[in-house]
């Protein structure tokens, strides 16, 4: 009695795993980009149709980077990117970031013969490569792999000035400006008058805030520096984070990090700190602009890094 409850439990079980078993016939995975071609200041998102090729309606499980609502995949669990580069393979490739939140799950219905469609965040310069470069890219589910899609990046065009931060004035730029990744809408570039412009409506002030980040740059540790930063502000708070980057399992992360406070008012004005890295590990450093707490706009003239006098 005993050995046929086992049989049928045991058949049971077969039964379940068969029918969640992701197979080819389930879905077919068709990855694209926005672009061919990116400059280095630009974010590369990738986007991913899962298409529902059975007879019946089916779920899948996918895994997400938060927020939710941004639908933007997980790299580095059931979906695994396949990377080329110029220098060869990228192994183990993950678009999450710590100590960002960790990612979330959800099961996605799709209808028989429907397809849904997601974003996949790629940080290349989280890995120590040299640009130009182009990328040979597939994306595989559990045992369905995508089409091949192939994504190149062009070296920034920025220079440096006084300093060793590359456009420092916010001059130099083509449609958005050298050396910086503006790709919030509410940060606008005024060429002309060399001034970045953050715009902050109450809600935003008073919950994620608006940032800039810089492009990374190549440093020495341990070391002092000097930043000056010129802005004026009418009414929101500022905080300059300047970031120290090295090599952890062969990614870039984050291990050391400055917090300057400026409290600016809405005369313009040049505000100098002392930046340290003692980490000797720290092998580059990345500028955040920050700009939170109250609504209003934040103008900044200028932000650059010098030696220590």
């Amino acid at each position: 009695m005993r050995y046929k409850k086992y049989c049928l439990l045991l058949g049971f079980c077969l039964f379940v795993l068969v029918n969640v078993i992701v197979s080819s016939e389930d879905f077919s995975l068709v990855l694209s980009s926005e672009k061919n071609v990116y400059t280095q200041e630009e974010e590369v998102f990738l986007i991913l149709e899962i298409k529902n090729i059975s007879t019946e309606t089916l779920k899948v499980g996918i895994e997400y980077l938060q927020p939710k609502e941004n639908q933007n995949i997980f790299i580095g669990g059931d979906f695994q990117l396949s990377i080329k580069s110029d220098e060869g393979p990228l192994l183990s490739f993950t678009n999450y970031m710590p100590p960002e939140p960790r990612p979330g799950k959800r099961d996605v219905e799709i209808e028989q013969g429907e397809k849904v469609a997601w974003k996949i965040f790629f940080p290349y310069y989280y890995y120590p490569l040299k640009l130009p470069n182009q990328f040979k890219i597939q994306i595989t589910y559990k045992n369905i792999v995508s089409n091949e899609i192939v994504v190149s990046i062009k070296e920034t065009k920025g220079k440096i000035e006084k300093g060793i931060v590359l456009n420092p004035n916010f001059t130099q730029g083509e449609g958005s400006p050298f050396g910086w990744r503006l790709v919030d809408k509410k940060v606008v570039w005024d060429k002309e008058k060399g001034e970045l412009v953050f715009n902050l409506d109450k809600q935003t002030a008073e919950s994620e805030g608006v940032w800039l980040y810089s492009l990374f740059h190549k440093i020495e540790t341990p070391t002092e520096l000097g930043l000056d930063i010129k802005v004026k502000s009418g009414a929101p708070e500022v905080i300059v984070f300047v970031e120290g980057w090295g090599i952890v399992r062969d990614r870039r992360r984050r291990l050391e990090r400055n917090e300057l406070f400026v409290h600016p008012n809405k005369e313009m004005k040049n505000y100098r700190f002392t930046v340290l890295f003692k980490n000797p590990k720290v092998e580059w450093f990345r500028i955040k602009l920050f700009s939170y707490l109250k609504s209003g706009e934040v103008w900044f003239d200028s932000v650059d890094m010098f030696p220590a006098k």
